[in-house]
């Protein structure tokens, strides 16, 4: 499992803000007209909002930081050609702010491919179904980008036994779990 202190996160907050504040990129042909985009991101964060109620998480809406860290980190133990589709329930969201601002180096950026997975495609306008969908981007195949819901509707047993575990206790139940489904 791929995981970031908060640290690393945090700093790339920072360069997020920094880089929004500067003017976006004059040479940005956008995917998807940026109104559609809006009303995705809109509709995500309207039920981010209900979320915040019942979790520990401290802010509504998805925050870029996050998923974009998580992408640099994985970016340093892949090759210097290496291609990675990102199935993201807001990837057209992040893709524009990476199309419009220079928040990610030119080299990962280019090796980055968005989609939205088909369970999440839902909640987004018509245009963002299409441009982003895993079935029609290039280089995806078939997937329906529902691989990893799939593993953790197999392992959704062991939520109650590892909520109260610390990180070095919790990650050994759902390793043990996959390996023995994988033989």
């Amino acid at each position: 499992m791929l995981t970031r202190p908060q640290g690393p996160v945090d700093e790339c907050g920072r360069r997020i803000i920094a880089a929004r504040k500067k003017p976006p990129r004059p040479s940005c042909a956008p995917k998807v007209p940026a109104h559609i985009v809006d009303e995705c991101e809109k509709s995500y964060k309207a039920a981010d909002e209900k979320k915040v109620k019942t979790t520990n998480v401290d802010t509504p809406g998805e925050q870029q930081k996050y998923a974009i860290a998580l992408l640099e980190h994985l970016f340093t133990f892949l090759p210097p050609n290496a291609t990675v589709a990102a199935l993201y329930d807001i990837g057209c969201v992040v893709d524009r702010s990476l199309e419009l601002y220079n928040i990610l180096p030119v080299d990962i950026h280019q090796r980055l491919i968005f989609a939205i997975s088909a369970m999440h495609t839902y909640g987004h306008q018509w245009a963002c179904q299409i441009v982003y969908n895993p079935r029609l981007r290039e280089g995806l195949g078939l997937t329906d980008g529902e691989g990893v819901e799939r593993l953790w509707s197999r392992l959704r047993k062991l939520i109650p036994i590892t909520r109260s575990s610390a990180v070095s206790t919790c990650m050994f139940p759902p390793h043990h779990a996959s390996h023995d489904r994988s033989q």
